[in-house]
């Protein structure tokens, strides 16, 4: 530092560069076969940042109660502790990670496609001789990616940013409603992509089962995903009441027609969501959800227990998709309301070969979107109709609801097929569901603040939520199932 003194440097600083330093060589070589290519790597990027090390999905499952975990590992313990905690937004928490990757890789994924929506239309209006099929393919999908990373971020954080090709380094956070409504204005773009011309995905970029993605079945893909965004961003009962159902309704009727799974492959395509939640040792069933199909067997476990006896049900899946265990292997001392009498089996077939399909979208899901936006809409008679042609009675065997039932019984038929049938199908799904109806336990978060990693990054000010910390209602449950 003294010997600088006495010279004079002419310094460049290479750590703020300009975007168009950024992306040069990028743009450099903008052809359709790289973008086809990157575009597939950012496909698998967003399923990897669902349900591969480091997201929010365990904490969320077992925060619901919809599974139970005494083990420390993916933040499980903490999140689920009882009472509830405010979340350790420290970047040196050892479970930051949880939250902070999860960021990182959805906005990272968005900084890839933003280079390929920049250049689509220059591509567009080329003198080069473009395979029509891959270039409305890589439109439609680049949309649609970029309506993965803001739709998640809004489900999960309590604010995020709007970053587009054109945004200026200096971008100001938004609310999670605003980045819902962004992600859904971008599914918009990918379903008028769909409309519009005819493609077929290419296959290596999302093995799903039992169909070809055409312009037809994407657009499905995109519609359902527009009315679970729509659906699960309600941070309390009194903002789902105000969600837009007429557009959940549209979205919905134009969804899926059948399950969206993924051929695992042990390789590129794996989750570990389930892995950890299903395979023996790890994650159990909560209680609360083994009430549900059995209302003799006690919602938390009672004090003076060390195991209960095998649960009885009119519902045939707690036979076909349930096992009973006798015994508990967690630690007493951590709590014993993680103690449950039930693990999920019905993904056992994956957890031994690694190999199989795994549903991320049912059409079961969207079914229930549309009858719950049917619901909302006070067309109940329609609601109970998609209700009873669904699998309450084809898996269930349960009694089909009143062709009369009232909006409260329509709405406890959703939810308890939420919490029975969509079981570790998509991230997050029985979270979001018990925090739209104020059934989180009092103290549990409602969502995530920005990670204190980022917020480092930004030279913004440490904040978090959780026990008694934030606004009740919006940023922490302040009722509860219990």
């Amino acid at each position: 530092m003294v010997g600088c003194e006495k010279m004079d440097l002419d310094v460049t600083n290479t750590n703020t560069p300009s975007r168009d330093q950024v992306e040069q060589g990028v743009n450099d070589v903008a052809t359709l076969n790289n973008y086809v290519g990157l575009v597939g790597g950012s496909v698998n990027t967003w399923y990897l940042s669902m349900y591969s090390n480091d997201n929010p999905s365990w904490m969320m499952n077992v925060m619901a109660d919809n599974s139970t975990c005494s083990w420390g590992n993916f933040g499980m313990r903490d999140t689920s502790s009882e009472p509830r905690v405010s979340w350790n937004n420290s970047p040196q928490y050892s479970n930051e990670t949880m939250t902070r990757n999860f960021w990182t890789n959805l906005y990272s994924n968005n900084t890839q496609i933003n280079i390929v929506i920049k250049n689509i239309e220059t591509l567009k209006n080329s003198s080069e001789d473009l395979n029509q099929d891959d270039l409305y393919a890589v439109e439609a999908m680049a949309y649609f990616i970029k309506a993965m990373t803001y739709g998640n971020i809004g489900l999960v954080f309590d604010q995020g940013y709007i970053v587009e090709p054109e945004t200026d380094v200096n971008v100001e956070p938004v609310s999670y409603s605003e980045m819902i409504n962004e992600a859904v204005v971008n599914l918009e773009k990918a379903i008028e992509v769909c409309d519009n011309h005819d493609f077929t995905m290419p296959s290596g970029w999302l093995p799903v089962v039992d169909q070809t993605l055409t312009n037809i079945e994407f657009k499905k893909m995109a519609s359902s995903y527009a009315a679970r965004f729509l659906s699960y961003a309600p941070r309390n009962a009194e903002e789902n009441e105000n969600v837009n159902w007429d557009k959940v309704v549209q979205f919905a009727t134009d969804g899926i027609s059948q399950d969206l799974s993924i051929l695992m492959d042990d390789v590129t395509w794996y989750n570990f969501y389930v892995t950890y939640l299903v395979y023996n040792g790890w994650g159990r069933i909560d209680m609360r959800v083994i009430n549900m199909l059995d209302p003799n067997t006690p919602a938390t476990w009672p004090e003076d227990a060390t195991s209960l006896p095998e649960s009885t049900s009119d519902d045939a899946r707690l036979l076909s998709d349930f096992e009973y265990l006798s015994s508990n292997n967690f630690r007493p001392e951590r709590g014993i309301y993680h103690y449950s009498s039930y693990r999920y089996a019905r993904y056992d077939e994956y957890v031994s070969e690694w190999t199989t399909p795994l549903p991320e979208f049912m059409v079961e899901e969207n079914r229930l979107l549309k009858a719950e936006a049917l619901a909302h809409k006070g067309n109940l008679s329609e609601a109970a109709s998609i209700i009873n042609s669904g699998t309450r009675v084809t898996r269930g065997g349960l009694t089909p609801i009143s062709s009369g039932a009232t909006k409260e019984e329509v709405l406890n038929a959703i939810h308890y097929e939420r919490n029975i049938e969509l079981i570790l199908t998509g991230q997050g799904i029985q979270f979001y569901e018990m925090r739209k109806n104020d059934l989180l336990q009092k103290g549990t978060v409602n969502h995530f603040p920005v990670p204190g990693q980022q917020l480092d990054v930004l030279l913004l000010p440490n904040y978090t939520f959780g026990g008694s910390i934030g606004i009740p209602g919006i940023d922490y449950s302040d009722k509860g199932w219990k």
